[in-house]
């Protein structure tokens, strides 16, 4: 029985996230279309400088994002579902 609980929360889990993982690229792909279409000028700072001492704000490049980590645990659950 645990063995089949394991299983069927693993399968909602999957279900679940690549739900919405389809509204989160759905959501960043629109989001992408519309900051091209409106070109360079686009991005602007948020506010002044940072003072002395400080780098300027980046993304970190080696961060993927929400979509990656929902894939992630997604991928996780399948594993575990396997391994049950």
């Amino acid at each position: 029985k645990e063995f089949q609980m394991t299983v069927a929360d693993q399968r909602e889990t999957q279900q679940l996230l690549q739900k919405a993982l389809v509204v989160l690229q759905d959501y960043y792909g629109k989001q992408a279309a519309a900051s091209f279409a409106q070109g360079a000028h686009a991005q602007q700072p948020a506010g002044p400088p940072p003072p002395a001492g400080f780098d300027a704000y980046k993304k970190n490049s080696g961060s993927g994002g929400v979509t990656s980590l929902l894939q992630q645990i997604i991928s996780d659950a399948k594993a575990m579902e396997a391994d049950a």
